[in-house]
């Protein structure tokens, strides 16, 4: 008696796997109930990352349209753009984290430098000149955490894409360095040395400040005397 069925058993539930799996990855899966669950999340996923995101989510789709028009060009479908789109944002907390600790171990670096420089403590000083230094060293760590706040946030604003991103700082790095007419790498150089400025800046100057405070102090008290 002939196999009136030639799939059946195994040999069929293999058709059947082999058909599931091509019918999953391209647009002949045609159960319906699926697909229209999945357009479902779909559809919650685009709207929540339109409400979060309006001007990132107004540029995918002018990226999708110029694709979709671009003559017998494949078309990008706008879940699979911000699927790589919220991937690139998903990287967002770890390179601000990373850029955060390397501009605050500057800021810090240059603080410490001053201290035992400029600003470096000396027994045989007079107590007005220690008591000014010792603010200043005091201000120069101050001024480091302060600098290296304010460049993180000056990379998370300038670029054309905002945030921390590796798309957004590398775009507001050299958007930085356009300001003296350069690119990413003027855009580096300005980045890194902005906390250690801000450190030695904060706390020489304020040193400067309580030294000519303290000095007409003193000379008040002398004309007085």
């Amino acid at each position: 008696m002939s196999n009136k069925y030639p799939y059946q058993n195994g040999s069929r539930n293999t058709e059947i796997n082999r058909e599931r799996q091509r019918y999953c990855h391209t647009s002949e899966f045609h159960n319906k109930h699926l697909i229209r669950e999945a357009q479902e999340l779909s559809q919650k996923r685009i709207n929540a990352f339109k409400a979060a995101n309006p001007e990132r989510y107004a540029e995918i789709l002018a990226k999708r349209d110029s694709v979709n028009g671009s003559g017998g060009a494949v078309a990008t479908p706008i879940a699979g753009s911000l699927t790589l789109e919220e991937g690139t944002l998903g990287t967002a907390g770890a390179g601000a984290l990373a850029l955060g600790a390397g501009l605050l171990a500057v800021g810090m670096g240059a603080a410490a430098v001053t201290n035992n420089t400029l600003l470096k403590d000396d027994e045989t000083l007079d107590a007005d000149e220690r008591a000014s230094r010792s603010v200043g060293r005091k201000m120069s760590y101050v001024g480091g955490i302060g600098g290296a706040v304010g460049t993180l946030g000056a990379v998370s604003a300038s670029g054309a894409v905002a945030g921390l991103s590796t798309a957004g700082i590398t775009s507001g790095v050299s958007a930085i360095g356009t300001l003296i007419g350069g690119g990413v790498l003027s855009g580096s150089i300005i980045v890194v040395a902005l906390p250690a400025v801000a450190a030695t800046g904060v706390g020489y100057g304020i040193y400067k400040a309580c030294q000519w405070f303290r000095s007409g102090k003193s000379n008040t008290k002398l004309i007085i005397a």
